[in-house]
């Protein structure tokens, strides 16, 4: 697989919490030895036999250490790295996220998602005329991410593969979970999310949003399907008793915001009590519980086009409070016919932030609402998300593939019905 399209992972808003974390592996307790970074935060545990020397390096953002290693009978020197990424994916979702930007950045010729033993990139590298292979493989720790990369020889690596999965499972830290937990806050696990109430909110408050969230997962699960059953991150929902302190708490809660919000890296939604009229609250909460449920189902806030979008859609129901066809004046007020194609690119330098991100609502619009081929479509898109393929390859094969200056006048023609049925 050659990567061939950067996808950007965005903030974007969103909630956290999970229904089961996974389980730390204890270090083994013999024939390894513990490294650890400077400041001794993270550590992985390595076979004592390995001879380990940590070079000089220029400090790196997350890179925890990089250290020069040799085996027993084998002269040739690699590489093994450990970084820390706080706001990690999934670890398969990861992997595909990596791919084209580190195909980029490393230079390689090529770079393969893997998923046994467990997921890894795979990087294949030519330096000095010679093959290399450069592996990352992912691991969450109490909801951080981490990645133990291994650099070297294409000979070397079957030589290695056994000792260095192993030795992913090994991995410590020292530091507490990400997000950290609000101190001082009720801790309550409820159908696979973490409430943190505010002392001054009730408990009985947790009912409101329990039967609000089945609601909205029907709804999500008619056309993403069934949630996995485990997950590594945790996800929640942090309740406070008014605007204000919602605000006060994370900004992604304030602004022009309703006191609700969220946070897609770090999987938390931040909110309030639900009121039986909440009409103004509810275009945020639908979007950034819509986000929270998309990170639920894919292990992530990628692919950007779909997470971005979808959630949009659902910010414009929730203002509207009726279903699409009817839309808010936002979604709207956008040049008709689209002024570009679909595309599963980012905005560039060229684009009007706000006239993209409506474009990309309408063309979500039209896969959701638009005719069959282009739901049939979508589905087929979203059933390769599911199953944990490539997110660039897939909406190649099932979006990208279709006549894409039609879908644009099929764009302009649901624009007009939206109009219509919106009375504009």
């Amino acid at each position: 697989m050659r990567p061939t399209i950067p996808i950007a992972l965005l903030l974007v808003l969103l909630a956290g919490g999970s229904p089961v974390r996974a389980e730390e592996t204890p270090a083994p307790k013999t024939a390894t030895k513990r490294h650890a970074g400077a400041k001794k935060n993270h550590s992985v545990f390595l076979p004592s036999t390995w001879s380990v020397t940590e070079p000089k390096l220029p400090p790196m953002k997350g890179r925890v250490f990089a250290l020069e290693v040799t085996r027993p009978g084998d002269p040739a020197p690699f590489r093994v790295e450990l970084w820390h990424l706080p706001g990690m994916c999934e670890p398969l979702p990861q992997a595909y996220l990596e791919a084209p930007k580190l195909w980029k950045s490393e230079n390689a010729d090529d770079a393969t998602v893997v998923r046994e033993p467990r997921p890894h990139l795979r990087l294949d590298l030519t330096k000095n005329d010679d093959a290399w292979v450069r592996i990352h493989t992912f691991h969450l720790v109490r909801g951080r991410g981490f990645t133990l990369v291994v650099e070297c020889l294409a000979r070397q690596y079957p030589e290695l593969a056994k000792a260095y999965f192993a030795a992913v499972d090994t991995i410590e830290t020292r530091l507490g979970p990400y997000p950290s937990v609000p101190q001082g806050y009720d801790r309550v696990e409820k159908d696979g999310y973490v409430y943190y109430l505010h002392p001054q909110v009730k408990k009985s408050e947790i009912k409101s949003y329990q039967a609000y969230l089945r609601k909205m997962e029907k709804e999500f699960r008619k056309r993403h399907g069934k949630f996995p059953k485990v997950i590594a991150n945790e996800l929640s929902i942090v309740v406070h008793p008014n605007k204000a302190l919602a605000k006060a708490f994370d900004k992604w809660a304030g602004g022009d915001r309703e006191g609700f919000g969220g946070y897609i890296i770090a999987r938390r939604l931040f909110a309030i009590p639900l009121k039986k009229d909440f009409a103004a609250a509810e275009a945020d909460l639908r979007m950034s519980i819509w986000s929270l449920l998309l990170w639920r189902r894919y292990g992530s806030s990628s692919p950007d086009w779909m997470q971005g979008a979808e959630s949009l859609l659902q910010y414009v129901q929730g203002g509207v409070g009726a279903p699409l066809p009817s839309a808010t004046d936002w979604l709207l007020d956008q040049p008709d016919p689209p002024d570009a194609v679909f595309q599963i690119e980012p905005a560039g330098p060229q684009d009007d932030a706000e006239v993209f991100r409506k474009r990309q609502a309408l063309y979500m619009a039209l896969f959701q609402t638009g005719p069959s081929k282009y739901r049939k479509a979508y589905k087929r898109c979203l059933q390769a998300f599911g199953a944990g393929e490539d997110w660039t390859e897939a909406a190649t094969e099932h979006l990208l593939s279709l006549d894409l200056e039609k879908m644009r006048q099929d764009a302009a023609a649901l624009l007009a019905t939206m109009r219509k049925a919106s009375g504009k």
